[in-house]
C-alpha cells in the first residue's frame, strides 16, 4: 500500500514531465529503509545501501529533490537515533557517516554543480523569489478535491484552471483512502515513535509548501543550500512520503483488530465534520470563485461553474471516493483476513489515486518521438549558424513554441542558441541579455545602442508570431503584448535616451488625429507635476512632422503611486489608470501597481512612417507599454504590433528574414560579431561600468563604444596600439564543447576576443605556451596576441570536476575494500 501511494501520488504523476525530479524522488524510500535497518544492526549491505541510495538520488540530476531527501534523512536520524536499539551514538556515527560518504560519492557532480550555482542566476535569491510557486492557503483544498481549481480540458474534468501557479507545481494529492488510513496509522500504530515522526514530518512539510504564509519559510530561507531553491510546493515529496508510510503503518493494527469501533467512529465523525465545514465554506465562497474564474475564462465558462457534486465531477468524484473509503475501512476492520477485501482495497486505492493521476498532463502534453527530428526550417538555420559559428536567440526562451526553436530543443536539434533555462543561466549572462529564469529576454535587445546581442555573436533572433492579438478598451484597439521599452536616466542603470519605430502597416492609414500611449514611470517620486518627460515625434509619408510632449501627472505617473511607502514622497498627481496589478515586495506591504493611458492630439497626418520617442527628464525612467494611433473622426484605431511595425531603432541593424508557420518571426542581426575578432584597444572598467557601456554604447568618459575596436576588461591592463591592421584576420579552426582553436594573423599586437563565456576551468595557450585569459566584455574571454601568425588554443579542464572524480573514486575504492573485508570475514566464519 505504501509503495502504491508513493508511486502513484499526485506529486509523482504531475511531475512526470520533470524526469530528473522523478528519478531523484524514487530513491527516498530506499534511503529511509536503509537508515531504519541500521537502527537495529550494522551490516555492510545496509550501510552501503544508504550511501548509494543518497548518491543515486543526487546523481539523478535534480538538486532540489536531493537536498530535500538529505534533509529528510537527517531529520530521521536525529529524531529516531535517540531510541536506536544499536545505541544512540553508534547509530549517529554510522548513519551520518553513510550520508557523508553518499555525498562524497557524488562529488563528481556536486562540486561542478556548486561552482555553477555560485555563478548562476540563483546564486542570490530574494525572499519573494524563494517563495514563488508556493501553495496558496486557499488552494490547500486540492488535497481533498485535486481538480477543484480546474485543469486542462479533458473528457471528464472540463473546468479551466483558475488557481495561481498551475496544477503541476501545487499538487500534493495523496488519495482520500490514504488520508483516512494515515489517521489510523498515526493513532493506532504499534511503532509509536515512527508514526509520530512521520506525522510531524507531514505537518512541517505541508507548512513549508505554503511558503511565506507561515514563519517556517523565513527559517528555511536562512539555511544554506536550502535557500538556493524556489517552488516550496515541492516539499510535497516529503509530505507524500510521510502519508505513504503512515498509511502502511495502519495495516498491522487493522489486521490485528486493534482498531476499536469507538475509535473508528470517532475518526469518522471528525472526518465527516471537517468535510462538511469545508464544503460549507466553499459554497459560501462561490461568488469569489466565479469572479476568479472570469479572470481566466470566458463568461460562458464562468456562468457554467457549479458546486453541485453530480454536475461537477471535481467535487462529486472525491466525495464519492471518500464515502466509499470510509465504508471499505469499516468492512475491512471487521473482516481483516478477507482476501477479497484486501484485493478490492488495493484496486480501489489505485482507482482513488488514478482519479487524479490519469488526467495529468502526461496524457495530453507528452512529447512525440517526431520531435527528435528537426524540421526542414530548423535544419536550415542549424546549417547556416554552424557554418558561420554564430548563434541564434529565442526571445521567449524555454516558453517559446517549437517554431521559435526554444532552448533545450535547440540543443537537441544542434542549433547554437544563446538562451538558457533556470539554474543553468549564469547571472552575468542573465544581466547582459536581460534574461529571466525561463530564458525569455526583455525588450531592450531591440535598441540601437544595445550591443549585448552583437558581442554574443547572435545572428538571428526568433520572436513569437502571435504578438498581434488585439483588445478593444473603451473604443480603442491596443496590442495585448506590452512593448516594455524603457527610456531615461534609469533606476539602477542608464536606459537609452530615444527610440524610433518604422511603421509599416498592411493598409494605408489616410488620417491620424491622436496618438494613445500606455506607460508608467519608475524612481520618479521627486518629479513635480507638468514636467515634460517624453517628446513624441511623428513623421508621415509626405515628410510632415507632428510633435507632442508627455507630461508627468497628466499623461503618466509613478507605477507604485499607491504603495504606502511611496505615496508620502510623491510630488506629482496620479494620471488616468489603464491597468492595475498586485505587487509583493520584500519588507513592504502588498499594494497595487498601475500603468497609465494618455491620448495626445496631433496635427492631421497621413500614412505615418516613423514614430520617435525622446527622453526629456533628468531622473527616473519610463516604461512604454503600448502605442496606438487613432483617427477620432472615423473612430478607428491602429495599435503598433509586430506585424505592422519594424519596432527596431534602425533598419540598418535588423533585417526581416522569415516567418515560420505564422508562429515565429526571424530577424537577422546585421551587426552580429564573428565568433572571434581582434581589437587594438583595451579599457579597464568596473563590472557595472562594463555592462552599462555595452547596453548604451557610451563609455564612462562620454566616448563611443564599438566592440569591434574596443575590449572592456575588469583588471588593470594598459594596451592600445596606434596603428590598426585592417588586414588582420582570425579564423576558428576547431570548435567543440571543451576545445577551441583560433588562428590569428596581425601586423601589430592585438587583443583577441572570443565570443564564448568566461568560466572557471578554461585555459589558453598561444603556440603551445600558456597565457592569461581576461574576463572581457562582461561575459566573454580575451587574450593578448603578439604580432604575426599564431595558433591560440582554449581548453576546458575543470578543477572542480577532477577533484570530484578523485573523491568519488576514493570512496568507491573504500567500498571495494569494505566488501572485500566482509567477504574475508564470512569465509573465515564458514570455515
Amino acid at each position: 500500500m505504501s509503495g502504491i501511494i508513493y508511486g502513484m501520488s499526485g506529486f509523482m504523476m504531475a511531475h512526470l514531465g520533470h524526469t530528473s525530479m522523478i528519478h531523484s524522488a524514487v530513491w527516498i524510500p530506499l534511503i529511509i529503509w536503509s537508515l531504519e535497518k541500521l537502527r537495529y544492526k550494522f551490516t555492510i549491505q545496509w550501510f552501503v545501501s544508504t550511501c548509494f541510495g543518497l548518491s543515486f538520488c543526487i546523481l539523478a540530476g535534480h538538486p532540489q529533490i536531493a537536498v530535500y531527501s538529505a534533509g529528510l534523512s537527517t531529520a530521521y536520524i536525529i529524531f529516531l537515533g535517540r531510541i536506536a536499539p544499536i545505541g544512540c551514538w553508534k547509530y549517529y556515527k554510522l548513519s551520518f557517516g553513510a550520508l557523508l560518504l553518499g555525498i562524497g560519492l557524488s562529488a563528481i557532480q556536486i562540486l561542478p554543480t556548486a561552482e555553477l550555482a555560485n555563478l548562476g542566476l540563483r546564486s542570490k535569491m530574494s525572499f519573494q523569489e524563494f517563495n514563488s510557486y508556493s501553495l496558496p492557503p486557499i488552494e490547500a483544498v486540492q488535497l481533498l478535491f485535486p481538480y477543484f481549481f480546474g485543469g486542462k480540458p479533458s473528457w471528464f474534468y472540463d473546468q479551466p484552471y483558475f488557481g495561481r501557479w498551475g496544477l503541476t507545481e501545487t499538487t500534493g494529492y495523496v488519495g482520500l483512502l490514504p488520508l483516512v488510513l494515515a489517521i489510523v496509522g498515526l493513532l493506532c500504530s504499534e511503532k509509536n515513535h515512527i508514526s509520530k515522526f512521520w506525522g510531524f514530518t507531514a505537518l512541517i512539510t505541508f507548512m513549508l509548501t505554503l511558503g511565506a504564509s507561515t514563519p517556517l519559510s523565513w527559517v528555511i530561507f536562512h539555511i544554506p543550500v536550502f535557500n538556493k531553491f524556489r517552488v516550496p510546493s515541492r516539499h510535497f515529496i516529503e509530505f507524500t512520503m510521510a502519508f505513504s508510510v503512515l498509511s502502511g503503518l495502519a495495516v498491522p493494527p487493522i489486521q490485528k483488530k486493534l482498531l476499536s469501533n469507538f475509535l473508528l467512529r470517532k475518526i469518522y465523525r471528525s472526518i465527516i465534520g471537517f468535510v462538511l465545514i469545508l464544503i460549507t465554506a466553499i459554497f459560501l465562497s462561490k461568488d469569489q470563485i466565479v469572479r476568479r474564474i472570469r479572470e481566466v475564462a470566458t463568461q460562458e465558462e464562468a456562468s457554467n461553474f457549479t458546486l453541485i457534486p453530480w454536475h461537477n465531477p471535481a467535487i462529486g468524484i472525491p466525495l464519492l471516493i471518500l464515502v466509499l473509503s470510509l465504508i471499505l475501512l469499516m468492512y475491512w476492520s471487521q473482516s481483516p483476513s478477507s482476501r477479497f477485501l484486501k484485493l478490492f482495497i488495493i484496486l480501489f486505492l489505485i482507482f482513488d489515486l488514478g482519479s487524479f493521476g490519469w488526467f495529468c498532463e502526461w496524457q495530453y502534453a507528452s512529447p512525440n518521438k517526431s520531435l527528435l527530428t528537426p524540421t526542414a526550417s530548423t535544419q536550415k538555420y542549424a546549417k547556416t549558424l554552424n557554418a558561420s559559428q554564430q548563434r541564434m536567440l529565442s526571445i521567449n526562451g524555454g516558453l517559446g513554441k517549437l517554431e521559435e526553436i526554444p532552448v533545450n530543443m535547440s540543443r537537441l536539434w544542434g542549433v547554437p542558441n544563446a538562451s538558457g533555462y533556470g539554474p543553468l543561466i549564469l547571472s552575468r549572462m542573465s544581466q547582459l541579455l536581460s534574461m529571466g529564469t525561463p530564458g525569455n529576454v526583455s525588450s531592450d535587445w531591440r535598441l540601437e545602442a544595445n550591443r549585448s546581442l552583437d558581442i554574443m555573436s547572435i545572428r538571428y533572433v526568433f520572436t513569437p508570431g502571435n504578438l498581434s492579438s488585439i483588445s478593444n478598451v473603451q473604443g480603442i484597439n491596443w496590442s495585448n503584448a506590452n512593448m516594455s521599452i524603457k527610456l531615461g536616466s534609469g533606476c539602477t542603470k542608464q536606459q537609452p535616451d530615444s527610440i524610433k519605430f518604422v511603421h509599416s502597416p498592411k493598409k494605408s492609414i489616410p488620417k491620424i488625429t491622436t496618438i494613445g500611449i500606455v506607460s508608467s514611470l519608475a524612481c520618479s517620486t521627486n518629479i513635480p507635476n507638468d514636467t515634460e518627460i517624453i517628446e513624441v515625434q511623428l513623421t508621415d509619408s509626405n515628410g510632415k512632422v507632428a510633435t507632442q510632449k508627455l507630461r508627468v501627472g497628466r499623461d503618466t505617473s509613478e507605477w507604485a503611486y499607491d504603495c504606502s511607502d511611496v505615496l508620502p514622497a510623491m510630488r506629482h498627481s496620479r494620471s488616468l489608470i489603464f491597468d492595475s496589478y498586485p505587487v509583493e515586495r520584500d519588507g513592504f506591504p502588498k499594494c497595487q501597481g498601475h500603468s497609465y493611458v494618455t491620448l495626445l492630439p496631433i496635427d492631421k497626418l497621413s500614412n505615418i512612417q516613423t514614430i520617435k520617442l525622446k527622453w526629456l527628464g533628468k531622473s527616473g525612467e519610463i516604461d512604454i507599454q503600448k502605442i496606438s494611433i487613432i483617427d477620432e473622426d472615423s473612430k478607428e484605431s491602429y495599435p503598433i504590433t509586430k506585424e505592422n511595425s519594424d519596432d527596431f531603432a534602425t533598419t540598418g541593424r535588423w533585417q526581416y528574414v522569415d516567418k515560420i508557420n505564422n508562429k515565429a518571426y526571424v530577424y537577422e542581426n546585421l551587426r552580429a560579431m564573428p565568433r572571434a575578432w581582434l581589437v587594438p584597444e583595451v579599457i579597464t572598467l568596473n563590472p557595472e561600468q562594463v555592462i552599462s557601456t555595452i547596453k548604451s554604447s557610451k563609455l564612462p568618459n562620454g566616448g563611443f563604444y564599438d566592440p569591434s575596436k574596443i575590449a572592456l576588461i575588469e583588471k588593470n591592463l594598459d594596451f592600445k596600439i596606434k596603428n590598426l591592421d585592417l588586414a588582420a584576420t582570425t579564423k576558428v579552426v576547431k570548435l567543440n564543447d571543451t576545445r577551441i582553436q583560433v588562428k590569428t594573423n596581425s601586423q601589430y599586437p592585438a587583443f583577441l576576443i572570443l565570443s564564448d563565456v568566461y568560466y572557471p576551468g578554461w585555459k589558453a595557450q598561444i603556440d603551445g605556451k600558456n597565457t592569461q585569459i581576461f574576463q572581457t566584455d562582461y561575459v566573454l574571454r580575451g587574450v593578448l596576441i603578439p604580432e604575426g601568425e599564431h595558433l591560440v588554443e582554449f581548453n576546458f579542464k575543470s578543477k572542480s570536476f577532477h577533484i570530484g572524480v578523485g573523491i568519488s573514486s576514493a570512496i568507491l575504492v573504500l567500498f571495494g575494500y569494505l566488501f572485500f573485508k566482509e567477504y574475508q570475514h564470512k569465509s573465515i566464519n564458514n570455515n
